[in-house]
């Protein structure tokens, strides 16, 4: 590969994302330098910038015009998809990867989605993994009980035994350390996963899988819906998934009940298991073809 600059302009210091990216950039990408200012993002022919939407990355992007250098940019969270991607027409721009599947650049050519993975220091966490006949609780929720999480909640309350612990906000003082929390999925059969403010997308769910616990999910959110559901625009390709996607939460019950009336959560794990695994090397080949790019352009 010709060579190449990997710069993260981040407004995060602690790099949320950082194991995450560390598992999916191939193996000769050893270095990422990392700014909080746009005017520290080095120059170089060939450009890998990872971003977000609230990063004046803009400026940045306008001085490898200037300069001449080709790029390609992962953008983390675009959440609320409000970014229009304009320098997607640049022809220096290779491609974009990012989070959060956007309706608008499904079919682009430049463009590829790939799962907000799990966060910073959680896929080390001890007890992360057990054996369904190790694991204390059925099911498991802990985040903020905004929107109508607290009716899931409750609706799931019936299926016992749980735990669910609720806090004030992502990342808050009151919700549980990254420890607790890695233990706790490594101690469910399944993991609640509603949506987030906004999308359909959380971490949760990617937590979920490494911890080997199985994800309970809405087919779409309000802010963005696609067919057949949301999460074919992640795990592009797939024609089914392995764990429980419901048109609401009274379906997403009423299949938990099902899968443990007929005894069949053992088998649904381990098909979650196999899926994950190959989830993550196919969003490392992903990342891969696109840096490819530099090469043969």
């Amino acid at each position: 590969m010709n060579r190449l600059s990997v710069q993260w302009l981040t407004s995060d210091p602690g790099l949320l994302e950082l194991d995450w990216f560390q598992l999916l950039l191939p193996g000769p990408i050893a270095h990422v330098a990392v700014h909080q200012e746009p005017d520290q993002v080095q120059l170089a022919e060939n450009v890998l910038l990872i971003t977000n939407s609230v990063c004046p990355y803009r400026q940045v992007l306008e001085r490898f015009r200037r300069h001449g250098a080709r790029y390609g940019v992962v953008l983390l969270s675009d959440e609320y998809l409000r970014d229009p991607c304009e320098w997607l027409d640049d022809p220096q721009c290779l491609f974009l990867g990012r989070h959060y599947a956007h309706p608008a650049f499904l079919n682009h050519p430049k463009v590829f989605t790939f799962g907000l993975g799990y966060t910073r220091r959680f896929a080390t966490q001890p007890q992360l993994f057990k054996s369904l006949d190790q694991r204390s609780f059925l099911w498991c929720f802990a985040g903020t009980p905004h929107g109508d999480r607290a009716d899931l909640v409750r609706l799931f309350a019936q299926l016992q035994p749980y735990r669910a612990h609720g806090c004030s906000g992502f990342m808050s003082n009151d919700g549980l350390d990254k420890t607790d929390y890695a233990a706790l999925l490594g101690n469910s059969m399944f993991s609640l996963c509603p949506p987030g403010h906004a999308s359909n997308d959380t971490y949760r769910l990617y937590e979920s899988l490494e911890a080997g616990c199985i994800p309970v999910v809405l087919a779409n959110s309000k802010q963005c819906e696609l067919l057949p559901s949301y999460w074919h625009a992640v795990f592009r390709g797939a024609k089914e998934f392995p764990f429980v996607v419901g048109s609401s939460y009274a379906d997403c019950f009423e299949q938990v009940c099902g899968l443990i009336q007929t005894d069949a959560i053992g088998s649904m794990q381990a098909s979650c298991q196999r899926f994950w695994t190959d989830w993550k090397s196919r969003w490392s080949r992903q990342l891969e073809v696109a840096l490819s790019s530099f090469n043969t352009q």
